[in-house]
């Protein structure tokens, strides 16, 4: 199940301050503008959505990747791919994948 952004929900997410859970709509928003850049070929890299996230308090990045979701290899095609991500917001880590086809 996703919430609007299209982040899925999670039991963590319920452990958000308020500041948090604005980071983490930002975050939805920011994520979803990225794959619909990336399905329309506009975006090449996932460069500026790291630093976007950085920028808007996303504490550490352990990964942000493009990987084919049959063999899970990196993969710059992106008919079979999903963009995975692991990050935090605060002490709470993220995890989530999105189709990008």
């Amino acid at each position: 199940i996703r919430d609007k952004t299209g982040m899925s929900l999670s039991s963590r997410n319920s452990k958000f301050s308020n500041d948090q859970f604005k980071i983490f709509n930002v975050l939805g928003n920011k994520i979803k503008e990225h794959i619909n850049l990336l399905k329309q070929n506009e975006i090449n890299n996932l460069d500026q959505l790291k630093i976007e996230l950085l920028q808007n308090n996303i504490n550490k990045i352990d990964y942000l990747e493009i990987r084919n979701e049959n063999n899970l290899e990196i993969t710059k095609n992106y008919s079979e791919a999903r963009l995975f991500i692991a990050l935090y917001i605060g002490d709470i880590r993220i995890i989530d994948n999105f189709k990008l086809y």
